[in-house]
């Protein structure tokens, strides 16, 4: 897998597709790697190798089925091999207690879910300029 991965978990089929439109087309150097539940990807993280190549980015959906997002945030920053990865919170709610739970359980961002294909894929272009271009992480000095 390319060292320019992200991860993105998100249950609903329409915004899947989208985001994987978005990155076959605009954000090529970039592979996106989905996951449909909170529970596949602490599955597959646990089955990585130590020395596997780690994502650059998390792109987690807040209201997943099964585990919340919020739920899933919690595990990543207790695992001393994950916890620094930079997770944003992607989701369709902006009430300020969902907002704040993100921040106090280490989102690294909290963004609205855009409402169209257009602002959506801004959205995504800015996230990984922002993340993996222009943002400095631990990550980048292992």
């Amino acid at each position: 897998m390319s060292d320019k991965y992200i991860l993105y978990v998100e249950d609903n089929p329409s915004d899947v597709a989208l985001v994987e439109r978005i990155f076959k087309n605009e954000l090529k150097d970039y592979q996106l790697k989905h996951f449909g539940t909170g529970e596949l990807l602490l599955e597959w993280f646990a089955s990585m190798e130590l020395t596997y190549n780690l994502p650059r980015l998390i792109l987690l959906d807040n209201k997943l089925t099964g585990m919340s997002g919020l739920e899933v945030l919690k595990d990543i920053r207790r695992n001393a091999r994950i916890k620094n990865i930079p997770t944003v919170i992607i989701s369709s709610s902006v009430e300020d207690k969902d907002i704040q739970k993100a921040y106090q359980n280490g989102a690294n961002s909290y963004l609205e879910k855009p409402k169209n294909y257009l602002s959506l894929k801004n959205t995504m272009q800015t996230i990984v300029n922002y993340w993996l271009q222009f943002n400095k992480t631990y990550h980048d000095r292992e």
